[in-house]
């Protein structure tokens, strides 16, 4: 059974009170790890983002219907000049063979150079 440095220590220097007095009674081998709960917490919070962006696996494309893809362009707006487009003839987010000329709802304007 595991006890808390309040539990170890209690029948030691009588009834703890909430207050400064019970951090001074407790001996200070409660403390033996260094490290707070709240900074394992906020660190496993911040690492959270990084391990997601950089996840071993890869993202499964969408496919074209899913996006309304269409081989035209639509207004000014085309394949070649969208973030995604990766030359000859591909899309980091749709599936399948895009047409540099094409168009899809997740068009994102390249930014510029």
């Amino acid at each position: 059974m595991f006890l808390n440095c309040a539990e170890r220590f209690a029948g030691q220097a009588g009834p703890l009170r909430e207050s400064s007095t019970e951090q001074a009674l407790m001996p200070e081998s409660c403390n033996t790890s260094g490290v707070s709960r709240r900074t394992v917490l906020l660190g496993a919070a911040g690492a959270a983002p990084l391990l997601a962006l950089t996840g071993g696996q890869a993202q499964a494309k969408i496919a074209q219907a899913g996006v309304h893809y269409q081989a035209t362009p639509k207004d000014d707006k085309q394949c070649d000049g969208c973030n995604f487009f990766m030359a000859p003839n591909g899309c980091k987010l749709v599936d399948g063979e895009i047409a540099p000329t094409g168009w899809c709802a997740l068009w994102s304007k390249k930014a510029p150079a």
